[in-house]
């Protein structure tokens, strides 16, 4: 199958009269290979290093306390982005937009930026202006995708880890973490997409990493009834995770749309500069165990997940939120309450599973035979 780029040879527009198809290929249309993907000669695998130390002291009989700092720094992981592209213009906004050929086959850079429709503008040496496609360096194929190792991570995390006995029936453990993440591309082992704002300063992407959470938390404790039962709880709770604000559509002239990011108040939205929803979850137990001589047990359990009902809504696991352009005069989206034309801008709206923490509230019964 051969594909035809219109961001390669514009063109074929004029050739197609819908909703009737092509049945071959028109002469001196343009046909490169769409895309190339490859393996970077130099690709290693990726180096971490970690130091921690553990200060722990036992308060009293019944209490410990635990403090402890981790540092974790990772050099080569895996990034991808696209190397047939020339080196782009930095508009004022800060966006990186990519070159064009004029009709003459002259490569033109950016001249500004349309705000009202999210475009870059170019004009030619007539001052006309020119309907963008994407200029390669090897006119032969589209994207050319490598997968190198150059991307870099750091970790930096205080915890507090407190144990408590309150009787010789109840004991409460509470864990509490403080850290900073960051990294220059969060894409690890993903291979369909390339996030690169600028494959020319990949560092335009440093910034908090996707998996950056400042506060993080859990109290649990399990405190044993009389006539054999035992009630267990634990509570999970942290600030929220970032997200990347994106256009949907490519206003980079580069043929990618999925690293494309919106412009507000004059300004690129640098990546993962938002933050979802906090996210809290509730579990308890309730067991009861009957002792069927020696070696048997047998276990009855009533369970219970989520017990607040939190929704926990976020933006999954791409971590992004479609904005599209932004409303003129300072408009608010109705909706979605920013000024954007999306209207679900910012609008989280993907739960957990009913597999994982925090998903929807459930309860849950169960039996359990040990011999």
């Amino acid at each position: 199958m051969l594909v035809l780029d219109t961001n390669t040879d514009p063109s074929i527009l004029k050739l197609l009269t819908p909703p009737n198809g092509l049945t071959s290929i028109p002469s001196g249309v343009k046909t490169p290979i769409n895309a190339v993907y490859a393996m970077d000669a130099n690709y290693k695998n990726p180096r971490s290093f970690q130091g921690a130390a553990t200060l722990e002291q036992q308060i009293d009989p019944s209490t410990k306390l635990t403090i402890g700092y981790t540092r974790n720094s990772t050099w080569g992981l895996q990034r991808r982005y696209d190397r047939n592209l020339f080196p782009p213009t930095i508009l004022p906004n800060g966006l990186p937009v990519y070159p064009t050929f004029d009709s003459k086959g002259n490569l033109v850079q950016a001249s500004g930026f349309n705000a009202t429709t999210g475009q870059p503008i170019f004009t030619d040496s007539t001052v006309a202006v020119i309907k963008p496609a994407v200029a390669r360096p090897d006119p032969t194929i589209g994207q050319f995708n490598v997968n190198e190792s150059s991307a870099h991570s750091s970790y930096n995390g205080l915890s507090i880890n407190v144990t408590r006995r309150f009787s010789r029936r109840l004991q409460v453990l509470l864990n509490y973490t403080y850290s900073f993440t960051h990294d220059d591309d969060s894409n690890e082992r993903d291979f369909n997409r390339q996030q690169a704002l600028d494959t020319y300063n990949l560092k335009l992407d440093a910034a908090y990493s996707r998996t950056d959470i400042r506060h993080n938390g859990n109290v649990s404790g399990i405190y044993d009834l009389p006539w054999g039962f035992t009630l267990s709880t634990i509570v999970f709770a942290h600030t929220g995770l970032p997200y990347r604000a994106v256009t949907g559509f490519d206003t980079q002239n580069d043929g990618n749309t999925v690293n494309d990011v919106p412009i507000y108040n004059g300004r690129i939205v640098r990546r993962f500069t938002f933050r979802q929803p906090g996210f809290f979850d509730w579990d308890m137990r309730l067991l009861k165990t009957f002792n069927l001589g020696e070696r048997m047990r047998l276990s009855f359990s009533i369970e219970g997940f989520n017990l607040t009902r939190a929704g926990n809504k976020g933006f999954g696991s791409s971590a992004e939120s479609t904005y599209g352009v932004q409303l003129p005069n300072g408009s608010i989206n109705p909706i979605a309450g920013l000024p954007f034309t999306s209207n679900t801008a910012g609008v989280p709206s993907a739960i957990p599973g009913t597999d994982r923490f925090g998903g929807a509230r459930q309860g849950q019964l169960g039996a359990r035979f040990v011999f």
